[in-house]
């Protein structure tokens, strides 16, 4: 049976690992010159301090995806608290039951429950999410540029 919960980050991460591999083998650029090396450590730090959101969805024990999520003020508008995407990925096996969008709608009840009011998702140009974006209710604000030094 499929689930989707809110998970600390460190009792997941043994499961997490082989996913994060098999997610950037899909949509990461530039592998040759950045590898994937996730900071554990800083993303447990910041699930200690609440602000992280871990979510996962699971089938029985095994994971199929998740959501991460930095929570915090924004930088520039400090009363307002803020949810800015890490990452989210579901593995292609069952992207097409729907489970994207219900990971999606929970972590936007976690989101509403802890008082974020303003969240933020990105996604990869080549890897276009823009359309499911929007069916959730998102707008377009803002197009992000990358160059390899």
């Amino acid at each position: 049976m499929i689930t989707i919960q809110r998970e600390r980050f460190e009792d997941a991460i043994e499961d997490l690992t082989p996913l994060l591999a098999r997610h950037w083998r899909e949509i990461a650029e530039d592998k040759d010159e950045v590898p994937l090396s996730p900071g554990y450590d800083i993303y447990c730090d910041l699930d200690s301090g609440d602000k992280l959101l871990f979510v996962t969805v699971r089938n029985d024990e095994v994971l199929l995806g998740y959501f991460i999520g930095i929570l915090g003020p924004g930088l520039h508008y400090q009363e307002t608290f803020e949810c800015h995407m890490d990452i989210a990925y579901v593995d292609p096996e069952i992207r097409r039951t729907k489970v994207g969008y219900k990971l999606f709608q929970f972590v936007e009840d976690e989101l509403k429950k802890i008082g974020v009011k303003r969240w933020f998702v990105n996604s990869k140009l080549k890897h276009d999410l823009s359309s499911f974006y929007e069916k959730l209710g998102f707008s377009a604000i803002e197009t992000v540029h990358s160059k390899m030094l």
